[in-house]
Formats: structure tokens, sequence, C-alpha cells
């Protein structure tokens, strides 16, 4: 009786028969309950962001924090000056599309980005700011100054 060779480098199914009407089943089941969870998926990937706002509102809160420890301010239209009653001066101004911190003209730190615009407006009971995204988003916020 001869003996078959073993192919070690062949891999051969055993069952060739194909898809079966069962296996056809449970992938149309699989499937349809899939289905449903697709829109859920593409809505969570449209979800808009909002950290444009928050940095927003955490720079409107820089300034605030700002005039709580501030002896006079200056503003002019893209300048807004502190002075702090140990005699230093902080500005907070547009340098380009960002809006930075500078303590007496030394240094500086990164407030804002992206910023098409932005204007300091001084009145009687403080200043109102107002600031242009690159986006064309638009944000206002009124700040008490009491000395």
């Amino acid at each position: 009786m001869p003996r078959k060779k073993k192919n070690h480098f062949v891999l051969m199914a055993i069952n060739q028969q194909g898809m079966t009407f069962a296996t056809l089943l449970f992938s149309l089941g699989v499937l349809s309950i899939m289905i449903p969870f697709f829109p859920f998926l593409f809505q969570i990937q449209n979800q808009p962001t909002y950290s444009d706002e928050f940095a927003i509102r955490q720079f409107f809160q820089f300034i605030m924090n700002e005039t709580y420890s501030t002896k006079s301010l200056t503003a002019s239209p893209t300048k807004l000056t502190f002075e702090k009653w140990d005699g230093t001066f902080v500005e907070f101004e547009e340098y380009g599309d960002i809006i930075r911190r500078q303590v007496s003209d030394t240094g500086h730190e990164i407030l804002l980005r992206d910023v098409r615009s932005i204007s300091f407006t001084e009145s009687s009971a403080g200043i109102t700011v107002s600031v242009t995204t690159l986006t064309g988003a638009f944000y206002e916020k009124k700040i008490r100054f009491v000395p």
C-alpha cells in the first residue's frame, strides 16, 4: 500500500461546500442589527466643537482677573494696559492673529489664537472687549472696572 506524502506547504480546507443557508441567515441577522446604528455614528462624527468658545471665555476671564488687582487701565483700539499697584504695567494686545499678554514690556504669554480682530472700548463703567475669530464668530464682553 503506497503511503501518501504529506505536503507541508499547501493548506487546503477540508469542507469546501461554500456558504450554507445557516451562515447566510446569521450574516443577515448581524447586518440587520448593525444597520440602525450607522446614522448615530455619523451624527457623533459631525458634532460641533466648542473649543473656540471655551478659549474666548477663558480669555475674558483672564481680563476680569486682571481688573481685580489693578490701579488704573487705559484702552486703545487694539491694546489694553493695566497699571498694577506695584507699578508694573500689564498689556493685552493683538499681535498678528494672536492676543498676547506682556508684563512691563518683557516676554509674552499667548492668551488667544486665530483672532481676526479685537477692539477694546473704554466707558465710564469699565471696558468692552470685542473679539472676531478667523472663522467669523463674534464675541463681546462688558467688564466692570472700579478703581
